[in-house]
């Protein structure tokens, strides 16, 4: 006997509107100065840098029903451990705070007299 598939308010599989969600909050980083997001085609992969050498950049890679994301520095081909996970919209909402404060506290900035 087949079994049907639960599907949430928007008809799509649960997980499919939270990757989708959690992609627009990531995504948000994008209006802060000096920042890109680079989502691929498939959607399966977000990378986050800042314009500054030193500043974190992260990659956040799809796995099954939630984000991983490492570090990434200035070799890309290396990552981290994984070192956050985002299984919620709510929780990138999260690392959008925190990354904002990561880069207002960067090492290198300009100091303010």
């Amino acid at each position: 006997m087949a079994t049907k598939l639960q599907t949430g308010k928007s008809g799509r599989r649960p997980s499919t509107h939270n990757k989708t969600k959690t992609i627009e909050a990531l995504e948000a980083l994008k209006l802060l100065p000096q920042v890109s997001v680079t989502i691929n085609d498939k959607k399966d992969k977000v990378e986050i840098n800042h314009g500054t050498v030193h500043s974190l950049g992260f990659i956040f890679k799809w796995q099954t029903n939630h984000f991983v994301g490492y570090t990434i520095g200035a070799d890309i081909s290396k990552n981290s451990q994984a070192i956050v996970a985002i299984q919620k919209p709510a929780e990138a909402l999260h690392f959008t705070a925190a990354y904002t404060l990561l880069t207002e506290i960067r090492a290198k900035r300009r100091v303010s007299k």
